[in-house]
């Protein structure tokens, strides 16, 4: 579940695609606009020089600044950049109350304008345009324009300038600035934020019908094979996914239902050859042959029982509810019936039950199998001369004890898996254990292994 968690997030990623075509849709308007601005900026006016003055006008009012309190054009680096690319542009400041240039305006330009008072006088105008002489077959375009500067308003003079593409920038930037405001960016803000938990919201509730399809697949198992992922309600861009699990549950479905058949068949084919066998064995005259090869015969269809029974098992699922069950009865009857095997091999069993009735809802066949597994696991490593204790608690639980060589803690999970063995002597099928935990899962019980005291396995069951 962790990896899952780590995992990029569909709707985060739809978010963010949102976001990002917001973003894009902007700027391409933003774009568009620009041409548009800068050419309603100019009405009829067609003259690209015309289009490099607000930049212009702008370098020379960043340049402004205050030295000593007397306010003075010290160039910036842009300023003396675009003067490089531009050697006639020339630019004065003027105080907008007396009409004294301010100290670094160009001295030249200042001297080409004689009538300053005439300027003065007309600075109350908006703007003003007009041509100077260059000493060149050219005239200067000039204009005068009152700028509001971080030191006040004062009066820009600017002359030659001169349109190249960057000033396309400062035109644009001029014209948004007139057209957008801060207060506009706010009234903007909440159609970019507001989508987003919209979307958030939206995504997460188209794709609730496929976490529940998830929910769905992760309740089935191999018990479980018929059942199919719903997709009624699922997106038409997933219904393909759904729809090829469906087919591969079918298909693992098919091919389980075969192998069960298989196998019960061959285990219940088995049995008759094996009977015959046993019956044969048993006519022998007594010797140790004899009881080896019984021994063996045993084993031999010990398996094929187990193998039946587990075919059978899967087989009947849960079709019907489990009856009531006294628990220590039917432990006492399973013990009786496997007595006889235990003391044959030198064994005694010993039984603990309370003396009242401990019910629970279970089916017999299946705590026949359980107890008769523990039962053969603990007889099978008691040693010889040893007693294997059973007893039934008040909380409707089964301890199965011997003193044998135990369990490593490390093998107390592995012991449950089929054909499980610590080694390779020829002791069990590695088959009872295995079955006994899936007929307990089946049962909603837990089975799980401890010590016993002084050395051994002690195997738990509880059905509660």
């Amino acid at each position: 579940m962790k990896k899952l968690a780590l995992r990029r997030s569909l709707s985060l990623r739809l978010v963010c695609w949102l976001l990002a075509s917001q973003i894009l849709v902007a700027v391409a308007v933003t774009i568009t606009l620009i041409p548009a601005l800068v050419i309603s900026r100019f009405e009829t006016r067609w003259d690209l020089d015309e289009w490099a003055e607000p930049r212009a006008r702008y370098l020379v009012g960043d340049s402004l600044t205050r030295v000593d309190g007397v306010l003075r054009i010290v160039p910036n680096p842009e300023l003396r950049d675009y003067m490089a690319r531009n050697p006639d542009f020339r630019f004065a400041a003027y105080d907008p109350v007396s009409g004294v240039a301010v100290s670094g305006s160009s001295q030249d330009l200042l001297a080409s304008i004689r009538d300053i008072e005439t300027i003065r006088n007309e600075f109350d105008v908006w703007s003003m345009r007009f041509k100077i002489d260059s000493g060149s077959t050219d005239r200067r375009r000039c204009k005068l324009q009152s700028v509001a500067a971080s030191h006040g308003t004062v009066g820009s003079l600017i002359c030659g300038f001169r349109f190249r593409l960057g000033d396309l920038y400062a035109v644009a930037r001029d014209q948004l600035r007139s057209y957008f405001t801060y207060a506009d960016s706010f009234l903007f803000l909440p159609l970019i934020v507001l989508p987003v938990p919209v979307t958030w919201l939206a995504t997460r509730r188209g794709l609730a019908p496929l976490r529940a399809a998830a929910r769905k697949a992760a309740r089935i198992d191999m018990r479980s094979l018929d059942q199919r992922i719903d997709n009624r309600d699922i997106p038409r861009e997933v219904a393909p996914f759904v729809d090829a699990v469906n087919e591969i549950l079918a298909r693992l479905d098919q091919g389980v239902a075969i192998q069960r058949r298989f196998t019960a068949n061959s285990a219940h084919e088995l049995r008759t050859p094996i009977s015959i066998l046993r019956s044969r064995v048993d006519r022998l005259e007594d010797s140790q042959i004899k009881r080896e090869i019984t021994r063996d015969v045993r084993r031999i269809q010990t398996l094929v029982e187990q193998l039946l029974l587990l075919a059978q098992f899967e087989a009947r699922g849960e079709e019907t509810p489990p009856p009531m069950l006294d628990l220590s009865e039917a432990v006492r009857a399973t013990i009786a019936d496997y007595l006889p095997i235990a003391l044959d091999v030198g064994r005694q069993i010993v039984f603990e039950a309370p003396r009242s009735p401990v019910s629970v809802r279970l089916f017999r066949w299946a705590l026949e199998c359980v107890v008769t597994n523990l039962i053969e696991n603990a007889v099978r490593a008691e040693p010889e001369g040893g007693a294997v204790l059973v007893r039934v608690t008040d909380e409707a639980s089964i301890e199965v004890v011997d003193h044998g060589p135990g369990v490593e803690p490390e093998d107390r999970t592995a012991i449950f898996e089929p054909f499980w063995r610590k080694s390779d002597a020829p002791l069990g099928t590695g088959l009872g254990l295995s079955i006994v935990k899936q007929i307990i899962d089946a049962q909603h019980g837990r089975i799980w292994v401890e010590e016993t005291p002084g050395g051994g396995a002690t195997l738990k069951v509880s059905f509660t």
